[in-house]
């Protein structure tokens, strides 16, 4: 056995380990993710903020896998033909994080809508609450004319 090839065996388990912790990870994230659904309808805004620093770590776990799997995955030899089965090990893993991913970015796209839905509704209210304190502030001159606040004011300084 070559030296490339023992070198290509002590990395394939350590890339196994890498790639189930960040399955692991990305499974933490969909299920934060979930998590973040229900207090985002129920408007839980603490339960909101200890999500988003759960989710904050989480990330850095992912990027940390990301950068340890890419550092081995430069040291393994590009042909993985002398390794076949190790080879369809990854393969696999690497399919179960893509399909894990693939949720947590669907989750996550569910979530940024339910958000913006609920920027929207405060967004009406806070215009609604506006256009109700300036008609309370209007009044009616002596030829009918509505007046609001702000005229008024004027008439008075004139």
């Amino acid at each position: 056995m070559t030296v490339q090839a023992q070198a290509n065996d002590q990395i394939t388990p350590k890339l196994v380990m890498i790639l189930n912790e960040e399955y692991e990870a990305f499974d933490q994230m969909f299920n934060v993710l979930e998590k973040e659904r229900m207090a985002l309808e129920t408007q839980k805004i603490e339960q909101i903020i200890q999500l988003s620093q759960q989710k904050q770590l989480i990330t850095e776990t992912l990027e940390n896998c990301a950068q340890r799997r890419s550092k081995l995955m430069n040291q393994l030899s590009s042909n993985l033909e002398d390794h076949k089965d190790g080879a369809d090990i990854l393969e696999k893993l690497w399919q179960k994080i893509l399909e894990k991913a693939k949720m947590c970015k669907n989750s996550n796209l569910i979530n940024g809508k339910i958000i913006s839905i609920s920027q929207s509704s405060i967004q009406r209210s806070m215009r609604l609450l506006k256009s109700q304190s300036k008609d309370q502030g209007m009044t009616y001159g002596s030829k009918g004319e509505a007046l609001t606040h702000s005229n008024v004011l004027r008439a008075v300084k004139a």
